[in-house]
């Protein structure tokens, strides 16, 4: 498997080589500059947890995008006279794209954990509502996209994800009030960290990582069986 990470190292350093400074630098200096967590203060202005939710979508397209360049190259062609199982090439995808998402999240995690321990601005309740959101945002879009990459277009499951994506939102909108209703707390305001909040989130994250699995265990079955 030694070649196919090679591979992957290669073809990531060539596409987001550029793209990863800017998600690192810009979201750690969103969260050390703002003062809340919610996605908008009173005075509508776009806090931290929009930005760092938006970076792991875009490092949770990493895995499709990887296969997209391989495709248009002929490497998953070419790969198939190397020594190596097609369960371990679509392995490989979704194992670089936990390393970059657990890297970010990481990342992240010890900016706003900093944040907390040096003002009062924060709490650590705060910090885990951020980490349900991370997980999911950079969970479902991989969960999502391989798939359906690999059984018709990278194209398609982009333009899919991007109409479920929404859907999901809408969803977890949705449980998030019902939920803070039945505590009989402000339904309106879904990112306060109401207990409907961390339910809904905790929940959706938690569907994430199983989704996550399953999709892994599909998309190999779907390249075993793929025409190349």
């Amino acid at each position: 498997m030694k070649g196919l990470i090679k591979n992957d190292l290669y073809v990531f350093g060539k596409t987001f080589a550029w793209v990863l400074p800017i998600i690192f630098v810009c979201s750690a200096l969103i969260v050390i500059f703002s003062e809340t967590i919610v996605f908008f203060s009173e005075t509508d202005e776009l806090l931290y947890s929009f930005p760092c939710m938006y970076s792991c979508v875009i490092l949770g397209f990493v895995p499709a995008t990887l296969y997209s360049y391989d495709k248009r190259s002929g490497w998953n062609k070419y790969n198939t006279v190397m020594p190596y199982r097609r369960r371990d090439y679509v392995s490989v995808k979704y194992l670089f794209g936990l390393v970059v998402t657990f890297l970010y999240i990481l990342f992240i995690s010890c900016v706003i954990l900093i944040k907390i321990n040096t003002s009062d601005q924060l709490d650590f309740n705060d910090y885990i509502f951020m980490l349900f959101i991370m997980v999911l945002c950079s969970l479902a879009p991989v969960a999502i996209i391989m798939p359906i990459s690999l059984k018709r277009s990278p194209q398609a499951g982009f333009i899919i994800f991007g109409i479920e994506f929404f859907v999901i939102v809408f969803l977890i909108g949705m449980a998030s009030g019902f939920l803070d209703a039945m505590f009989e707390e402000n339904a309106e305001n879904w990112y306060d960290g109401s207990q409907g909040n961390f339910i809904a989130f905790g929940g959706a994250a938690l569907v994430s990582v199983i989704l996550y699995v399953i999709s892994w265990f599909r998309s190999i079955k779907i390249y075993e069986k793929a025409e190349l």
